[in-house]
């Protein structure tokens, strides 16, 4: 019968735990199926063999320098602001071009960080996990130790203080020349190799250990830079990295092809193998070039998967199921224990649930309301029987007080009928008839007395007003007209005077002849002087005549011109203040009008102040008679009053014997929630025991969770130690061991139960 892959495994391991799939899940009993592989492993493990060719020269081998510094690569300025303990910083999505160390930088200028833990996640060059913790007591600026092929993530692990949106982080690579460079090959012929670009301890520093080679700084290696280098693989090792499965070496023969097989003396440290002998009797020597070596080794079992089987011999399928329902009762008995604390728990929570001081308090209650209800009580017979504030007290008060007190509201009502007949309005109505005469008159002055009212009047005005506003109309343009005109004579007067005494021509003081003063100063200059001619000359009395005849010829002529139109400007200015005249005395005849009609108007006043003042006799006498009937109506208030007492007395019985009800209803209300208490404290006892009960039964089960675990671990127990014991006991090897020597055979310490 063939191995069984993972499906069938699956069938055949709930056949034998009677599953229907409803205790395991699938995964539940895969990881069973693992962890039988893995014993399996550890006790008959798989054996194979590791036969390689041994060349040693590896020529050109190209690599790469390292990047060189780049302070940001992976974290670049991530604020620390809003971040909590726990958050991560965003990558930039670059990795390491070579494992190597990294670069921490936090920039916090005013120091308000006053603590920080940061962790660098990731992988190293083997793909296994690492992280790298840097702390605040090390500084904003830190250099990591842990080589990192991969950069997973950045985490702020802690932090106080105050983080500004400046406060921020970056995480990259340091310089080039602090990065190792893995080689293809490990380890490698010390002092054997020979780079394209270079010598070693000068440009570059070898570890042969690890096959791996570091730029020297100020060498001739560039960073990001292609090289080669050639050279020899160490002949006293084998790299067993190779081999994924492995778990210890057995033998090695080495030359694998020589008769007879030399078995050779070795160690390994982690997975390389170092030759420490040829042979039991040989010392250690090179390998050599073109041989082949052989490793025996022991190798993990691979588990069935659903496309295919096992790696564990046919006949041994059988005991791996076995050792599978082991580990799946295991996991059921711990089914069953957490379903136990389940259980527990829930037992705790309906205890717990359990509430002593609710049942107390209703109790008290309870008692509280039934001495206030006999409080209540009480209060009745006071407030019903009292000696004095009772409904007893007052129907007594009553009985007293009610003959005074009919007595005294009848002669009130009484008094208020004597006013009441009293009552005369006639002087009203005589004034009321006076008024309506004067307001009649009123009517008649104003409206309806022919021309002697103020309606004809105003009616006149309506009537002229349309040719006394023509008239005035035309009076204002006429003077307008006559007013144009004035300003332009007066124009006209002052340019006739610029003729001879202005701007155009200055005949009086120019200062030039033909100038009046300029002859009568020459000639005055001229008065003590003699002139040619001898004295009989009379030069000063020409300059006069010169004088005289330009005032007769030149300036009295502009000069009569001017007074000309000064004169029309006057007889124009006196026709504008005619039609100004005119315009006033049409407006004073439609004054006179108005007048008349106010006169009129004047006289329906006086009527009216006739019709008020008579209104005045009228208000006096309902005044009096108002007064009259709110004596009356005080009589009948204090008859009201008189009564209202009396009701009062009535009321206030009634108030008492109210209240009395009320302390009644209150007592009985007290009973009824006493009572309720009362039912409250019974249902906390009945909610107690239910509560009990739960607990009782969630204790029960359980326990009897525990039990079905024990019985599934011990089922467990008895299942892998049946495996375990088939696994060492070589009897019952066959098929790939029958034909084994005795001593090739595993030996085993007894196990123990889990």
């Amino acid at each position: 019968m063939p191995v069984k892959n993972l499906i069938q495994a699956r069938e055949a391991l709930r056949v034998d735990l009677k599953d229907t799939a409803a205790l395991w899940s699938n995964a539940e009993l895969d990881r069973s199926i693992e962890r039988a592989v893995s014993d399996l492993s550890r006790m008959l493990p798989l054996e194979k063999i590791y036969e390689l060719s041994l060349q040693f020269t590896v020529t050109a081998e190209a690599f790469t320098t390292p990047l060189t510094t780049d302070a940001d690569r992976y974290v670049a300025a991530q604020t620390f602001n809003a971040k909590v303990a726990g958050d991560t910083f965003t990558l930039t999505g670059s990795q390491p071009d070579h494992p190597r160390v990294v670069t921490m930088l936090v920039t916090d200028a005013n120091d308000s960080l006053t603590n920080w833990v940061i962790i660098v996640k990731g992988t190293d060059s083997k793909g296994k996990a690492m992280q790298e913790t840097f702390y605040f007591s090390g500084g904003k600026s830190q250099t990591g130790k842990l080589e990192f092929k991969k950069i997973l993530e950045v985490e702020l692990d802690q932090v106080s203080g105050t983080a500004a949106t400046a406060d921020v982080l970056d995480v990259g690579i340091a310089v080039y020349t602090t990065c190792w460079v893995e080689l293809g090959n490990k380890p490698i012929k010390a002092a054997s190799e020979t780079a394209s670009v270079g010598a070693r301890n000068t440009d570059f520093y070898m570890d042969y250990a690890n096959g791996r080679l570091q730029p020297i700084s100020g060498g001739l290696l560039a960073a990001s830079t292609a090289y080669t280098i050639t050279y020899t693989k160490g002949q006293l090792w084998v790299d067993l990295k190779d081999l994924y499965d492995l778990i210890r070496v057995e033998h090695v023969i080495y030359p694998a092809t020589d008769i007879p097989q030399s078995r050779i003396q070795w160690d390994i440290w982690g997975k390389v193998l170092n030759l420490t002998g040829l042979g039991e009797s040989e010392d250690q020597a090179s390998m050599q070039e073109d041989k082949q070596i052989s490793v025996y080794y022991n190798a993990y079992h691979q588990p069935p998967t659903i496309y295919s089987p096992g790696s564990y011999p046919e006949f041994l399928d059988d005991t791996v199921l076995l050792a599978a329902s082991a580990y799946a009762l295991f996991i059921y008995a711990l089914k069953s224990e957490h379903q136990a604390v389940t259980d527990f728990a829930s037992a705790r929570t309906q205890i717990a649930a359990i509430s002593h001081t609710a049942f107390g308090t209703a109790l008290s209650a309870a008692i509280v309301q039934l001495a206030a209800s006999a409080t209540a009580l009480a209060k009745v017979t006071t407030y019903v029987e009292g000696a004095t504030e009772s409904t007893k007290a007052l129907l007594a008060q009553i009985a007293t007080d009610i003959a005074n007190l009919r007595t005294g509201s009848e002669t009130a009502l009484d008094a208020a009928h004597t006013l009441l007949v009293a009552a005369t309005y006639t002087d009203a109505a005589t004034a009321i008839t006076a008024t309506i005469a004067a307001l009649d008159k009123v009517n008649t002055f104003l409206q309806n007395n022919t021309n002697e009212d103020s309606k004809f009047w105003l009616t006149k005005i309506t009537t002229d007003i349309a040719n006394l506003r023509t008239a005035i109309v035309t009076a204002l343009d006429a003077l307008n007209t006559y007013a144009d005109a004035v300003a332009t004579d007066l124009t006209a007067a002052d340019n006739a005077r610029a003729n001879y005494m202005g701007a155009t021509a200055n005949y009086v003081d120019g200062g030039v002849a033909p100038d009046i003063k300029k002859y009568l100063d020459d000639g005055d200059a001229k008065l003590d002087t003699v002139t040619i001619g001898g004295e009989s000359e009379r030069t000063p009395e020409m300059y006069a005549q010169y004088a005289r005849a330009t005032k007769d010829s030149l300036v009295a002529a502009h000069e009569q011109d001017r007074q000309f139109k000064l004169q029309n400007a006057t007889a124009r200015t006196n026709a504008a203040l005619a039609y100004m005249q005119e315009a006033a005395q049409r407006l004073s005849n439609l004054r006179t009008y108005i007048e008349q009609a106010d006169a009129w108007g004047r006289v329906a006043a006086g009527f009216v102040n006739e019709a008020v003042q008579r209104l005045s006799i009228v208000e006096n006498v309902v005044k009096r008679e108002v007064a009259r009937q709110t004596e009356a109506h005080e009589y009948i208030l204090e008859s009201n009053s008189r009564m209202d007492k009396l009701r009062t007395y009535i009321e206030q019985s009634l108030a008492y014997a109210r209240i009395a009800e009320d302390f009644v209803a209150e007592a009985n209300q007290r009973v009824a929630t006493g009572r309720g208490y009362i039912d409250e404290a019974t249902a906390r006892l009945n909610e107690m025991g239910q509560y009990l009960a739960e607990a009782d039964r969630y204790t029960t089960i359980a326990v009897q969770d525990m039990a079905l675990s024990d019985r599934f671990r011990a089922e467990a127990n008895l299942r892998r130690d049946e495996a375990w014991s088939i696994w060492r006991d070589r009897k019952t090897y066959i098929g790939d061991f029958s034909s084994s020597a005795t001593r090739q055979m595993p030996s085993y310490n007894q196990g123990r139960q889990q």
